[in-house]
């Protein structure tokens, strides 16, 4: 919104602590989006908690296997994704984005 770009140039100066008229008329509207990363934030977890089970179910049925590149891999090559589920880098990308917005507001 306005605040990615003012980054790293608030950074710089002490006076850019207070976001210009502009930005400020958008402050409202983050909060909102902010709260809405947050209740984004819990999906992911639950997200992840998820992608690591199956993980770990995969790692367990490669230990059965004990291939080499079962060890190799820890397990966490080829886990079978579902249809309109997020990748494990999926997952963290927007995870690392949400905590820049969060962090933002």
């Amino acid at each position: 919104m306005g605040w990615e770009r003012a980054g790293s140039r608030r950074s710089r100066s002490a006076s850019r602590l207070l976001p210009p008229a502009a930005t400020r008329r958008t402050i409202a509207s983050e909060t909102a989006a902010a709260a809405g990363a947050a209740a984004e934030a819990t999906l992911l977890v639950r997200g992840l908690a998820g992608l690591e089970e199956k993980v770990a179910r995969g790692e367990a049925r490669r230990r059965r296997r004990k291939t080499a590149a079962a060890r190799w891999s820890g397990g966490r090559r080829n886990i079978e994704k579902e249809s309109g589920e997020w990748t494990r880098t999926q997952l963290y990308r927007r995870a690392r984005e949400i905590a820049k917005v969060t962090r933002m507001s």
